[in-house]
């Protein structure tokens, strides 16, 4: 299921009309242990877009 999300949110930011290109998680660490993986992900993906967010 995570790693279905994190497809879904990657999928989704390259349809954006700004085109981001966002890293995959590691896939063998969402085997294990998914739901922290995919929240230090999403934290790194919110770290990231704050650089291009224009207030």
């Amino acid at each position: 299921m995570a790693e279905n999300l994190a497809q879904q949110i990657i999928e989704a930011a390259r349809r954006l009309p700004c085109k981001v290109y966002l890293l995959s998680p590691d896939a063998d660490k969402l085997a294990e242990d998914p739901f922290p993986v995919l929240q230090t992900w999403l934290t790194e993906i919110s770290k990231s877009a704050e650089k291009f967010i224009v207030m």
